[in-house]
């Protein structure tokens, strides 16, 4: 059984040149778990174009054979950014989760491109879920253009939801923010250089971010809801799972990629310093 279970598809990030770095949910939380030294495994779905296994070393993978891989390219206009997607993996259900994970300590499903299915959401009745839906907000074009759009799951589904995660970028109305904290016990919206603000019973508390020398910022939000859900899961205390949450989203964003996915000791270092980005 493992400690951490992660759902949802690994993408192929393309780069000019034709390169391409494994990106997604998946692995970003798959390998802070499997650096933070927990059981770790993950459920998704990837095609032959792409070879995720030797970069989740260490990590248990149960994957859906599927036509193509999800992909992405990010094209940029100064500071605009246009999504294209032009590959979408298969969708992912409880069929295709083993039978021995269903009972996993902690859960994060991890959409990117709206690929998991509502009957996972109640397939993990003793496990703390967690649910980073910016994946669930994303739709696109014929030309494969990412534009965003609500995400309105009804009360049941929501209220089997311990741990939301989400960034205030994914955000498409202040309305929608307010009926995530009203039905989920647990609400953590990240503000990026701004910190994090943990909804308890709707009740808010904001969180500062760790000064650090970013170099880019992908993976910070999947990094944050990993942590938060596993150092949660460890101590039962929000404060703590919420500084070991931005403590590990700013070693992220130190490396290009998945290279500075921290180690515990390199999150608890920096928990100590109590060194705070000033706004």
């Amino acid at each position: 059984m493992p400690d951490l279970l992660v759902v949802g598809h690994v993408s192929k990030d393309l780069h000019e040149g034709g390169t391409y770095s494994l990106g997604g949910t998946a692995t970003y939380a798959g390998l802070l778990g499997a650096r933070l030294g927990l059981r770790t495994a993950v459920v998704t779905s990837f095609g032959p174009d792409l070879d995720p296994l030797p970069a989740l070393e260490g990590i248990s993978i149960a994957s859906k054979t599927s036509p193509t891989s999800t992909t992405f390219r990010n094209l940029y206009s100064g500071p605009v950014r246009t999504q294209i997607v032009s590959g979408v993996a298969a969708p992912l259900s409880i069929a295709d989760v083993p039978k021995e994970w269903r009972e996993s300590r902690v859960v994060l499903l991890g959409p990117v491109a709206g690929e998991i299915t509502n009957d996972l959401f109640h397939a993990f009745g003793t496990s703390l879920l967690g649910v980073t839906p910016q994946g669930m907000m994303r739709a696109w074009n014929d030309a494969g253009e990412v534009h965003a759009v609500p995400w309105e799951p009804d009360a049941d589904l929501l209220r089997q939801v311990d741990v939301l995660v989400l960034s205030e970028d994914d955000l498409p109305t202040h309305e929608a923010l307010e009926h995530f904290v009203k039905t989920v016990h647990i609400v953590a919206l990240t503000h990026e250089a701004r910190g994090a603000t943990v909804y308890i019973d709707r009740e808010p508390r904001t969180f500062p971010a760790y000064a650090c020398a970013p170099v880019e910022s992908t993976g910070a939000g999947d990094t944050f809801a990993a942590a938060f859900l596993i150092e949660l899961k460890a101590t039962n205390d929000i404060e703590r799972a919420a500084y070991f949450a931005n403590s590990a989203a700013s070693l992220v964003i130190e490396g290009a990629g998945t290279s500075t996915v921290p180690t515990r000791a390199q999150v608890k270092q920096r928990v100590g310093t109590r060194q705070f980005l000033t706004q």
